[in-house]
């Protein structure tokens, strides 16, 4: 993204106003267990998912302004909107605080079914192993963020 803004009462409109920015995502800074942790996700966007022209995403809330909880939620390659204030990050680099507006074309969360496979490895609806799970019987599973219970799943078979 190149731009160049010489008013400074145009800059001042350009940042306090918010935006929707779309791309593909080319890279993520954080883990998926520190995703998890944070509860939000730094990333680079671009037209073309390459590192070309890139938008650094600065920590960003997932779809519906919430928070990420398992830390997989997004990949490189996903297709985004982000909505949110444009700021410059470490001086001038462009950047855009805010959260996933639209993920793949979704622009609510997913639901909270999921498929357990080999009885205790647990996937999302969308096919994505769930991180921070925990077996505490058979057929029933925590999801943890830190020491806190986030939600608890009971397999019926």
């Amino acid at each position: 993204i190149n731009f160049c803004i010489k008013s400074t009462f145009l800059l001042k409109i350009y940042y306090s106003s918010s935006y929707f920015v779309k791309g593909i995502v080319s890279d993520i800074s954080d883990s998926p267990e520190e995703i998890a942790q944070k509860r939000y996700a730094c990333f680079n966007i671009s037209d073309d998912g390459t590192s070309n022209e890139q938008l650094y995403c600065d920590r960003t809330k997932w779809l519906g302004n919430n928070y990420f909880t398992y830390g997989q939620e997004i990949n490189v390659g996903d297709e985004v909107i982000i909505y949110g204030q444009m700021q410059h990050q470490m001086g001038n680099t462009p950047a855009i605080k805010g959260y996933v507006y639209s993920h793949n074309g979704n622009t609510s969360a997913r639901s909270e079914a999921i498929v357990i496979e080999n009885g205790s490895t647990l996937y999302d609806i969308m096919g994505r192993k769930m991180g921070g799970i925990e077996q505490v019987a058979a057929g029933i599973y925590l999801l943890r963020n830190g020491n806190q219970i986030t939600k608890i799943y009971i397999n019926k078979q």
